[in-house]
């Protein structure tokens, strides 16, 4: 079993050497001295979906911390979403250290144990993770294991509209929160009291928190921004659960069901939209949903900036010529064909966006391709990327993803100025 150590390890002392060099004033205006001595500077923080991935923004999380940064306001879709959900609710204080805490919560979790729709639904979620081999027949082989096992489980698909009906993740999530607020259902009311109690002054001025996801609402066709549009669903927006706002943020189609509204922890009165309301995956309208912070008034500098953290989905050599072998493929990549034309779209048409996104690689080695028949002598050297349906990464790949978040963050931050970045972009 893994623990935060293992992961801290990896990357100590690049970071370590790092810390030589930078000091939070070169990266963000909002600053603060802890009661412990600690100078400490404040960013805005907007993470993508990614599946497994996440473990990479952990990473680039963990990174910024170390580098002297906390979190104001935070915001994310999908995996980013529960990133954001624990970061948001950890800790006492804006000011603590989270992400090590985080480490331990998120570290160890089996993904194939959310998987709840029975032996058949796991077994095709298997399959769909083996890594690609080379031999056709082995290949082959895979596919109609896949056929038969979905065969098998289609009758409660078509009933429940997913492999799993999603109630683990959920348990798992509201539990989790349960404990960072010791034992009490953490409710969006309850973290917004927490930052009231434990809130930070600067210059005067209390500072103000927030924490934002997103999800897609498919029965109104729109974007649900949560907590902020829960008022046109609910009548007490402060007594819904954090876990169902992110629960119906990572609702990956065909892997679970959709999440309606009459699921949420709420009585039955406290609902004022249809019940039958269904929520998927919130990367279906805005993965990487970055300008959710932004204001459209640049008549004011900003105190700090906005950084987004994206986990690339590999290489560009890839990208070109990605597979559609199977009707899950297909739905991924309609998906995110998608939810990615809006997002690139904001990011493409101001430069100033662009320099603020930390890209974190989700490449974690290579290997040999051992059925490669080429001249003797030669070998051919496949690059390994991990996907956002890898439910099976190992512990060396957990770590791995890890450090590319840590290595993308201290690459960033070493050509990052915020006060060149106003001066550039904001005026």
């Amino acid at each position: 079993m893994l623990t935060s150590y293992d992961f801290i390890a990896a990357a100590e002392q690049e970071i370590k050497h790092f810390r030589k060099h930078f000091t939070p004033e070169i990266a963000t205006n909002l600053l603060f001295t802890t009661p412990s001595g600690e100078r400490i500077g404040f960013i805005d923080v907007v993470i993508e979906g990614g599946g497994v991935k996440g473990i990479g923004a952990l990473g680039a999380l963990y990174a910024l911390e170390e580098c002297g940064l906390r979190f104001r306001k935070i915001a994310g879709t999908s995996a980013g979403a529960l990133n954001a959900a624990f970061l948001a609710c950890a800790g006492k204080s804006a000011a603590d250290h989270k992400t090590a805490q985080l480490l331990d919560i998120l570290a160890n979790i089996d993904f194939l144990s959310f998987a709840d729709g029975g032996d058949d639904a796991q077994a095709v979620i298997k399959l769909l993770t083996l890594p690609d081999n080379e031999n056709a027949l082995e290949t082959m082989l895979t596919r109609a294991k896949i056929m038969l096992a979905a065969a098998r489980n289609m009758n409660e698909v078509m009933l429940r509209l997913g492999l799993n009906p999603g109630g683990r993740l959920k348990a798992f999530l509201c539990q989790e929160l349960e404990k960072l607020n010791n034992g009490a259902a953490f409710t969006v009311g309850a973290l917004r009291r927490k930052w009231r109690v434990d809130a930070i002054t600067i210059d005067g001025e209390q500072l103000e928190q927030d924490f934002q996801i997103v999800a897609s609402d498919i029965t109104h066709r729109t974007k649900a921004v949560f907590p902020l549009d829960l008022p046109d669903y609910v009548r007490d927006p402060n007594s819904i659960l954090i876990g169902d706002l992110v629960r119906a943020s990572a609702s990956i189609p065909v892997f679970f069901a959709p999440y309606r509204l009459g699921d949420f922890s709420t009585p039955p009165e406290n609902i004022t939209a249809p019940h039958s309301t269904c929520f998927v995956d919130g990367f279906i309208v805005s993965n990487f949903p970055l300008s959710l912070f932004d204001v459209s008034d640049f008549s004011a500098p900003p105190k700090c900036p906005t950084f987004g953290i994206t986990i690339e989905d590999q290489s560009p050599e890839r990208a070109q010529t990605q597979g559609i072998e199977n009707l899950v493929q297909l739905g991924l990549a309609i998906f995110q064909t998608a939810s990615q034309h809006g997002d690139k779209g904001y990011i493409k048409n101001n430069p100033g966006n662009t320099v603020r996104i930390i890209r974190v690689s989700n490449r974690i080695g290579s290997r040999i391709n051992t059925n490669f028949e080429g001249k003797e002598g030669e070998a051919e050297i496949i690059e390994n990327y991990i996907s956002a349906i890898d439910f099976t990464l190992t512990d060396d790949e957990k770590i791995q993803l890890f450090r590319n978040g840590v290595l993308a963050v201290l690459d960033k931050l070493s050509a990052w100025n915020f006060h060149d970045y106003v001066r550039r972009y904001r005026r």
